[in-house]
C-alpha cells in the first residue's frame, strides 16, 4: 500500500449545512440518504482489492488507509480518512477502493465537515477548497434545484433502449427457474433483464442523482466510479459497535 504512505487526512468543521447532491459533480463519488453522507471530490489514491479474494477486503483497506496520518477535529463517523468502494459481480474483475483528494459530509444533525486527503508537499490549496463549496451557490440547492435539471440543454434528447437477451430467451429462463424450484433444486432464484441504452450525448452521472433525488427522495442514492443509482436497502451499516441493516425484497 505504498501509494497512501505520507498521506495525511485533515478534518474540520464547515460553518455551512451543505447540499451533498448539489455539490456532487459527474466525476465526484456520493453516498447520501436524506442529505445525510459523504461525497468524494477527486482522487488521491487508488488501491485493488484481488477478486481471487475478496475475503481480503478489510484486510486491504485497512493496510492502505492505516498508512494515512489522520488529524480530525470532529472524530464522528465519516470523518477522518474514507475510501469508496464499488465491487463488480463479474468473476474475471478485480475490485478496487478510491481515496478522495476532497470530502465533504454531513450526519443527522446538520454537523458539516471538510477533509482532505493528499501528501502534505501536495494539498488542496484554499482556492481549490473554495471553488467546490461554491458550487452550491452558483447552481443552486434542494428539490427545487432537482426540478429545474429536465429542461438542461446538455441532457440526451434521444434514447434508443435494446435488451441484451430476447423475450423468448427470457421466458425460457423463468421457465427452467420455476421448474428447477419445484423439483427442490434451488430454493432462491434472482433473474434480471439486463438492457443497453445508447444516447445521442453523454448522461450525466450528477444529472441522474439528482433525478432520482426528485424520484426517490428517501432511497440510498449514490454515485461512484460510473455505477450510479438509488436504492430503499442498507443491507449493513455498522457505526461503532453497532450493526444495522434494512434489507427488502428477496434479499
Amino acid at each position: 500500500m505504498n501509494q497512501t504512505v505520507g498521506m495525511v487526512a485533515r478534518t474540520r468543521a464547515l460553518e455551512i449545512d451543505a447540499d451533498l447532491v448539489a455539490l456532487c459533480d459527474d466525476e465526484d463519488m456520493l453516498f447520501v440518504t436524506n442529505g445525510v453522507g459523504i461525497i468524494g471530490i477527486g482522487h488521491s489514491a487508488r488501491v485493488t482489492v484481488p477478486r481471487s479474494d475478496r475475503s481480503l477486503t478489510s484486510t486491504t483497506a485497512h493496510a492502505a488507509l492505516g498508512n494515512i496520518e489522520v488529524i480530525d477535529e470532529l472524530e464522528i463517523p465519516g470523518s477522518g480518512v474514507v475510501a469508496f468502494g464499488a465491487f463488480p459481480f463479474d468473476a474475471n474483475l478485480d475490485g478496487e477502493l478510491i481515496i478522495p483528494r476532497i470530502v465533504v459530509g454531513r450526519n443527522a444533525d446538520g454537523t458539516t465537515w471538510l477533509t482532505t486527503i493528499a501528501r502534505q508537499d501536495d494539498e488542496p490549496s484554499e482556492a481549490e477548497l473554495a471553488e467546490v463549496l461554491g458550487r452550491t451557490t452558483r447552481i443552486g440547492t434542494g428539490f427545487a434545484r432537482d426540478a429545474g435539471l429536465h429542461s438542461s440543454t446538455t441532457s440526451p434528447s434521444s434514447f434508443d433502449i435494446h435488451p441484451l437477451r430476447s423475450p423468448e430467451d427470457w421466458c425460457a429462463a423463468v421457465t427452467t427457474a420455476t421448474e428447477r424450484l419445484a423439483a427442490g433444486d434451488a430454493s432462491k432464484v434472482v433473474l434480471a433483464r439486463g438492457i443497453e441504452i445508447v444516447t445521442d450525448r453523454p448522461i450525466s452521472p450528477s444529472a441522474v442523482v439528482s433525478q432520482l433525488r426528485r424520484t426517490f427522495p428517501a432511497s440510498h442514492l449514490f454515485s461512484i466510479d460510473g455505477f450510479v443509482g438509488a436504492t430503499p436497502e442498507l443491507l449493513v451499516e455498522r457505526i461503532g459497535t453497532v450493526v444495522r441493516a434494512h434489507p427488502m425484497a428477496g434479499t
